[in-house]
């Protein structure tokens, strides 16, 4: 091939990318990730989706090679992404990147891959975090070159963690392989026949939207390592008339030029928002009005009478519609894509962590009355013109007083960060319970500081039991 191309171009960039190209910030954002990331995964053990991936990928077996993490079982390097991914992403409590410019969940499947392959070799922590940091930047660019919401989630149906998480496994993986920028472009046009996912399981409460995570994080290692060697795959994948955008957009609803713009000047890592309440990004700026009205005035559940919802027609559509089906989700996972059970779950037992969405939680009487008494109404007008911005208004009646709430966006988000602290706290809420107090303060410790890690490919295997 004659003319380099966008894969050709955004792989040269990345199998570039040294710790010495990153600001200090963007190092430190990547740290703090992977904390996060620690947390979720081996918190999201207990759920239902993560046992049964796990005891199918265990059966199958093979190559001892990369750990499920909390456990002390080791499977090939894919299956273990595989299992790592759907883990972290069951309990929706993982990282994703500010809706402004692409909402994808880059920890679940970047640190997924980026793991699996790090135990397989030797890996300084500098060549963990900067192949992570490439990761999240080819997520980010990929799936920036769409107009996402607008057309591959509200026409089309698609969830963009899957269909753009191979591209960003692959180079995650790719680089910690030390692939070459030619092998790279093969493994970036492999991953573009492995890319799926669907939001209709969303929609009916079912359990594949964690698993997408997961599968995005195992295609892209094996992408990878099928590019490492010598199968090629089209290196026109994201230009091509046959090609991903081409297939998944249609015409006239990307922009490719985004995906190699202003390369090294800005990095997607540092675009990530975290999430405080286990439960789909966009209802999080309705929870962090409700969570501040409901801790500064005290309010009793049972003295609540209605709670008026003010948001955007996405929102709407997504968190509310079908609304009958909502007020009363069938699962814990259609209860975490519910907007008025998560704020009815949030207001009776003061926290929206992974107990509230259980499948046995989502049928406890107190929060379904609750939720009946809410009400969802779509005001455009509270839409800020500033994209870092997803703004949300409620409303909490008690009798004839009423208690009202703005906020420009959710806890967690780039309006309304989570301090350091904050962060490390989840963590701690999150991996003590699976690993223990002391082991909890010793992997802080240690991923705090992963930039000065001479070898993390052990790490994995010390939270073993």
């Amino acid at each position: 091939m004659s003319e380099t191309t966008y894969a050709d171009r955004l792989a040269g960039y990345l199998t570039d990318l040294t710790v010495e190209m990153l600001p200090d910030p963007v190092v430190r954002v990547a740290e703090i990730c992977s904390m996060d990331y620690l947390g979720v995964v081996l918190a999201g053990q207990i759920t239902p989706a993560s046992r049964m991936v796990t005891d199918i990928a265990l059966g199958d077996g093979g190559r001892a090679e990369s750990t499920l993490f909390g456990k002390a079982s080791r499977l090939p390097a894919p299956a273990a992404a595989l299992v790592n991914g759907t883990t972290c992403h069951s309990i929706e409590l993982d990282d994703h990147e500010a809706h402004m410019r692409s909402k994808i969940h880059g920890g679940a499947v970047v640190f997924s891959a980026a793991w699996a392959v790090a135990e397989t070799r030797p890996t300084t922590g500098v060549e963990f975090l900067t192949a992570v940091v490439a990761g999240y930047d080819a997520f980010g660019r990929l799936s920036g070159a769409t107009d996402y919401p607008d057309y591959l989630g509200r026409v089309k149906g698609f969830h963009t963690t899957p269909l753009f998480g191979p591209f960003a496994a692959a180079a995650t993986a790719g680089k910690l392989m030390g692939l070459s920028a030619e092998q790279l472009a093969n493994a970036f046009g492999i991953a573009g026949s492995l890319c799926s996912g669907l939001q209709e399981t969303v929609r009916a409460g079912a359990m594949v939207k964690p698993f997408h995570a997961g599968w995005a994080a195992q295609n892209g290692i094996i992408a990878a390592r099928l590019a490492a060697r010598g199968f090629t795959g089209p290196r026109s994948i994201f230009e091509g008339s046959k090609g991903f955008y081409r297939a998944f957009c249609g015409d006239g609803h990307y922009d490719l030029s985004v995906i190699d713009a202003k390369f090294g000047d800005e990095f997607d890592i540092a675009l990530t928002m975290f999430k405080p309440y286990a439960c789909g990004g966009g209802i999080h700026p309705v929870l962090t009005a409700v969570d501040q009205l409901r801790t500064e005035h005290a309010i009793a559940p049972q003295d609540v009478t209605r709670i008026v919802v003010h948001s955007s027609k996405h929102v709407v559509d997504y968190f509310c519609t079908p609304w009958e089906a909502k007020v009363a989700p069938v699962s814990g996972s259609h209860g975490q894509h519910s907007l008025p059970f998560a704020v009815a779950a949030l207001m009776i037992d003061g926290v929206a962590l992974l107990e509230q969405f259980t499948d046995e939680a989502v049928t406890r009487g107190e929060i379904l009355a609750l939720a009946a008494k809410i009400v969802v109404e779509v005001d455009e007008s509270i839409v800020s013109d500033d994209p870092e911005d997803e703004p949300a208004s409620v409303d909490i009646h008690i009798g004839d007083r009423v208690l009202s709430r703005t906020v420009r966006g959710g806890k967690g988000s780039l309006a309304v960060p989570m301090s350091e602290a904050e962060l490390a706290e989840k963590y701690r809420r999150l991996a003590g319970p699976a690993i223990g107090d002391a082991a909890t303060a010793l992997l802080e410790a240690r991923v705090l500081q992963l930039r000065d890690d001479a070898d993390v490919s052990d790490l994995p295997s010390s939270l073993a039991p």
